[in-house]
């Protein structure tokens, strides 16, 4: 009887530690997405239309193979300066240039220049509870 309500309680912990994993990992999509809908251009200012996101995503192709099971996140770098300071991965960008992000990279390309500027990993920052509590 106790291995049994050892067992019950064990996976408890277990369902309640997924159940933290998958809340976290969701609001911490969220809050990446609405971080790139905050560099993007004001609604009106580009098209996002299905079909200028596709012809956007066959210009990139020329140059890189991208996910096609996955819809990217689509943002247009309105304040290149402000970003490049912010973060390195940025420096080579300019404003207009647009930002994919995909869930394990983001990908910099420039319309006007045809180029690929920069592709890194998406990587999410962990909360400090979350740090003490691995170590």
């Amino acid at each position: 009887m106790v291995n049994g309500k050892w067992g019950n309680i064990a996976l408890i912990i277990l369902l309640a530690a997924a159940l933290v994993g998958f809340v976290w990992s969701f609001l911490n999509y969220q809050k990446t997405k609405a971080r790139f809908a905050s560099i993007s251009a004001p609604v009106g200012e580009t098209e996002n239309t299905p079909e200028a996101v596709h012809e956007l995503l066959g210009q990139v192709r020329r140059h890189m193979l991208l996910p096609n099971d996955v819809d990217p996140i689509v943002a247009r770098i309105n304040d290149a300066a402000g970003l490049a300071a912010a973060q390195a991965f940025y420096k080579d960008a300019q404003s207009g240039d647009v930002i994919l992000v995909y869930p394990e990279k983001a990908i910099i390309y420039s319309p006007s220049r045809d180029i690929i500027v920069n592709t890194g990993p998406v990587i999410f920052e962990r909360p400090p509870a979350l740090d003490a509590a691995g170590d």
